[in-house]
């Protein structure tokens, strides 16, 4: 019978679940039953079906956070552009958004981009046209004093 030479493979005791993988994927599907409670609660759902007007809003809430701690050396602008879900299940599928794009007087796009990424919370962005771009639907709200504070360090640190 192929269930018991499946059972007798050694790969099925070490591709085996554990018990606590298993009550969060449990967790996971009861979520999935109420749409609604899915998209409040599973962030990556939320930030997919998230209005683009939304976005807006909290694009401009970010641009003035980060324009508090801009000295006149820094721009930022509001930019649409594309998020993409992942390239495993959505490949193709651009879905429009908003973006960031900050640039730096003296300071490349690729400075800035190094810069962010080594903050002790990294803050990944893409560079496009030589400018460092955060899509904010890929933001959470908590994320966004912790960008302003890291932009803020890297116009001290230029001032040194």
């Amino acid at each position: 019978n192929r269930i018991d030479s499946i059972k007798k493979n050694p790969l099925t005791r070490a591709l085996r679940i554990d018990k606590m993988t298993l009550a969060a994927l449990e967790g996971t599907l009861r979520l999935y039953r109420d749409p609604e409670k899915a998209i409040e609660t599973i962030p990556t759902l939320r930030m997919l079906t998230q209005p683009i007007d939304q976005i807006s809003e909290r694009a401009d809430h970010l641009i003035r956070m980060l324009n508090i701690h801009s000295d006149g050396r820094a721009t930022i602008q509001r930019r649409n552009v594309f998020s993409q879900a992942g390239g495993g299940s959505l490949p193709m599928l651009d879905i429009p958004s908003v973006g960031l794009g900050l640039s730096i007087t003296g300071l490349s796009a690729a400075a800035i981009e190094r810069f962010m990424r080594d903050q002790p919370i990294p803050i990944i962005g893409r560079i496009e046209s030589d400018c460092f771009i955060l899509d904010v639907r890929t933001l959470m709200d908590d994320e966004f004093p912790i960008i302003a504070h890291a932009v803020a360090d890297l116009l001290r640190t230029l001032n040194r």
